[in-house]
């Protein structure tokens, strides 16, 4: 009995188990864009820039490390605003999103697409206002492989 509700709990949380791959658009208030991609798998989020001088930032809960886009150096961020650890328990909160969520003096609205994700994530704070589109999204199979930082492997 006991092995039957294991296999029932562990399917349950299969089912919203979030791995997803979706191209993405930063536009900010001056009109600059960045683009690149994002891929969730559970509690892990890659946020790679598509530009070679820019970099790549990886959560894995609690640190946040950034790899240059050049030459894959790797550096640990202190994200004392919180956005990019903001930004995954968003998406853990798949599929129940809420409309807005706010932390301190970071202001987040969402915007949700017809597949019932994200299609745009408004970010309002002291230090930053910019808007990130979510496209092409593919809910696909993510190899674990993109969420490590020594050997770093880009996503194509």
């Amino acid at each position: 009995m006991k092995k039957i509700l294991l296999i029932f709990f562990i399917h349950i949380n299969s089912i919203y188990a979030l791995e997803i791959a979706c191209n993405f658009e930063e536009v900010y208030q001056n009109g600059d864009s960045q683009s690149g991609v994002i891929l969730i798998k559970n509690d892990n989020l890659r946020y790679q820039y598509d530009k070679k001088n820019l970099y790549t930032l990886i959560y894995k809960n609690p640190n946040i490390l950034a790899v240059d886009n050049t030459y894959f150096n790797i550096s640990k961020i202190d994200d004392s605003s919180e956005k990019i650890s903001t930004l995954n328990q968003i998406f853990n909160d798949y599929p129940d999103f809420k409309e807005e969520y706010n932390k301190e003096d970071l202001k987040i609205k969402i915007e949700k697409s017809n597949l019932n994700f994200i299609r745009r994530i408004a970010i309002q704070s002291p230090e930053v206002n910019l808007s990130i589109n979510l496209y092409n999204c593919d809910f696909t199979s993510i190899s674990d492989k993109f969420f490590d930082h020594f050997n770093f492997t880009k996503y194509e």
